[in-house]
């Protein structure tokens, strides 16, 4: 299958993505994940990724992230999320608040972005040896934080 065939059956409405949705809304969640993203490097979709194997029972490691997925996030969500972040300072702080309506469609863009990003983990998660729910988040919390090399404590809120 050529790589565009691939993207054409991309599927955007998966588990996963709904796992992200509910687990990211749920309270303190968004703030502990922007924090373990801008003060320690983490990546979001990979943290809901092994967030959402571990409730289903799966353990999560480093074969579960495509070169697509590694791709992606270089090329389009850091780009995306790094001119929206730099378009508040320079833009609406700096020049006033008319700017903030564009802002926000960079917003929706990175969204999107992210939407596709977690499409792609989701194909590349869908092959991992189960083992009792209970552990697998926990050992997946604590896997992700050696694989990006933060703390395993900050990783233990996300144990919901």
């Amino acid at each position: 299958m050529s790589e565009a065939a691939q993207f054409a059956t991309i599927p955007l409405d998966n588990p996963l993505w709904r796992h992200a949705c509910q687990f990211y809304a749920q309270s303190g969640v968004e703030q502990l994940l922007l924090t373990l993203q801008d003060e320690h490097g983490a990546d979001i979709n990979q943290i809901l990724q092994a967030h959402w194997l571990g409730t289903e029972g799966k353990v999560w490691d480093q074969g579960c992230l495509s070169e697509e997925y590694v791709l992606w996030m270089k090329q389009q969500i850091q780009p995306l999320r790094k001119i929206r972040r730099d378009m508040k300072q320079q833009w609406v702080v700096d020049k006033g608040p008319a700017f903030e309506d564009f802002r926000q469609q960079i917003k929706k863009l990175e969204l999107q972005a992210e939407q596709y990003g977690l499409a792609l983990l989701y194909l590349a998660s869908q092959s991992f040896i189960e083992s009792p729910v209970d552990k697998a988040l926990e050992i997946n919390m604590r896997s992700y934080a050696r694989h990006v090399g933060i703390p395993e404590e900050l990783m233990i809120p996300l144990l919901k």
